[in-house]
């Protein structure tokens, strides 16, 4: 039996949203014509990361991709999705893109990332589509261990054990430039109060890990370096790292009186 007009209508546009739906429907609007242009950016995160890690990790990662690399989509009704005025590819923009992932990598303790990419293109009528992946390989990153305050100063000394418990350096979290930073921010602001109005970051310096600094160390016995080579060795398979926050050298004798 022959379903009525309206109806066969109504199935005919279900079925079309169904393909749309199932193809991504992406459509590119004012592309460069016949010359390359970034049609989709990907970032593959390999390794064994816990979910909620490699989510973060990926959102930080997309955030650090070169403008010529980032891509404007419009959606225009439900599965229907424009792609305005897409950037010429360069591969520039993805050798940029990925210094700047290592360097996200580094601040947050992935010493031993490595970060590669590739591109294809597609080519559809006058459009000549580049699908850009970035390969991660992470590693494992390095975690908080000892954390210790030398401030080679007996008052300001006395003032940071006594609100030590408040540290954001917490043994067993993950290592992170950031945390560094508001860990310092955190110390400035309790000498402040304290009445060292003159006191600022500046003053102060988060020294971290020493041992692989001391295995060349042309005086250590050769005992000492076994235990050194012992440490480094476990920090590989477990990698920690040991901050200490120290007053600098150049800081000004001035800032630390009250």
């Amino acid at each position: 039996m022959l379903l009525p007009k309206p109806i066969r209508l109504a199935c005919s546009f279900f079925v079309l949203l169904m393909m749309a739906s199932a193809s991504g429907c992406l459509t590119p609007k004012k592309y460069p014509v016949n010359k390359p242009f970034v049609f989709k950016t990907n970032i593959n995160i390999e390794g064994n990361l816990p979910a909620g890690e490699r989510s973060d990790l990926e959102t930080r990662l997309q955030n650090q991709l070169d403008d010529s690399l980032r891509t404007r989509i419009v959606t225009i009704i439900p599965f229907v999705r424009q792609l305005v005025k897409p950037p010429l590819f360069d591969s520039g923009s993805a050798a940029k893109s990925v210094q700047y992932m290592n360097n996200l990598l580094y601040s947050f303790g992935y010493y031993k990332a490595t970060v590669s990419w590739d591109s294809s293109i597609t080519e559809i009528q006058d459009q000549k589509r580049v699908t850009v992946d970035f390969s991660v390989v992470p590693g494992k990153s390095y975690k908080f261990d000892s954390i210790a305050f030398a401030l080679e100063d007996s008052v300001l000394q006395s003032i940071a054990l006594a609100r030590a418990s408040g540290t954001y350096l917490k043994k067993g979290d993950p290592y992170s430039v950031e945390i560094i930073s508001l860990e310092l921010d955190r110390i400035v602001d309790i000498f402040r109060n304290q009445g060292f109005y003159k006191f600022s970051k500046d003053d102060l310096e988060a020294q971290r890990d020493t041992v692989f600094a001391a295995l060349i160390d042309p005086s250590l016995d050769p005992f000492e370096r076994l235990q050194l080579l012992q440490e480094a060795e476990r920090r590989q398979e477990n990698p920690t790292m040991d901050v200490t926050i120290k007053l600098r050298d150049t800081s000004d004798a001035s800032h630390r009186r009250k």
